[in-house]
């Protein structure tokens, strides 16, 4: 008799997640047409996700991802990663860039065994890439 509270709970909670989860898609989709209506062109923007939780380093917390984030251009939009596969679903975003969480950690250890010299650039190209003007 004290477990007849189980069933009708579940079905709540089911029936809140699937309002939850139509509410979200209703309004990214409002969200999107906005954005459309504005004159925002969809389709080779790209999402960027940033799941790197940084480093500390000399006492300071250090996010490499985000520093090489705020170096790209306009077509990259920093977004939840949620967003990033709905917009890929949708055509808003034609491909994902998502860093790590452990990206800070692996670029201190890489400069740790290879010591990084000021004013070096190392450039790598394809010979046999096509050309695009």
């Amino acid at each position: 008799m004290k477990k007849r509270w189980i069933i009708p709970t579940a079905a709540l909670l089911v029936v809140v997640l699937m309002l939850g989860m139509w509410l979200g898609t209703t309004r990214e989709f409002e969200r999107i047409e906005n954005m459309r209506a504005g004159g925002i062109t969809f389709g080779d923007a790209i999402a960027v996700v940033n799941a790197d939780t940084g480093v500390y380093s000399n006492g300071a917390m250090i996010n490499y991802s985000a520093a090489i984030i705020q170096t790209l251009g306009e077509g990259f939009h920093l977004v939840s990663p949620a967003m990033a596969q709905n917009g890929l679903a949708s055509g808003v975003y034609s491909a994902i860039l998502t860093f790590p969480s452990n990206v800070s950690e692996r670029i201190l250890a890489f400069n740790a065994v290879h010591k990084v010299h000021k004013g070096t650039v190392l450039l790598c190209c394809v010979k046999h890439l096509p050309v695009i003007n």
